[in-house]
């Protein structure tokens, strides 16, 4: 309510499409890590019934990390992916090179 107050309705819209977004990409992480984020998540949302954390810096805080935390959850995964679908090359053992130890230059 603060939000639409202060803000408006068209700032109301963004912070309630801001708040979507951190809400699914929180549900969209693996099960231990998804209830993590939402616990916390619905923790900010009772605090922010009663305190106006809107525009506290824990409010960007938690929602800057649950961002990040989505962000290198989903590239863990497409690495996972891409090691699946490129197949090993098994070569001969003749066929393997030992690096040269690096020797600093004179």
């Amino acid at each position: 309510m603060a939000v639409l107050v202060e803000l408006g309705l068209i700032g109301f819209l963004i912070f309630a499409g801001l708040l979507l977004i951190v809400f699914t990409e929180a549900w969209r992480q693996p099960k231990w890590e998804s209830r993590f984020w939402l616990t916390l998540f619905a923790v900010w949302t009772l605090g922010s019934y009663t305190l106006t954390w809107t525009h506290r810096k824990p409010t960007w805080l938690l929602l800057s990390l649950l961002i990040a935390g989505a962000a290198l959850t989903l590239r863990r995964e497409e690495s996972v992916l891409h090691d699946e679908a490129v197949p090993l090359h098994h070569s001969n053992a003749s066929e393997i090179q030992a690096i040269p130890h690096l020797r600093p230059s004179k």
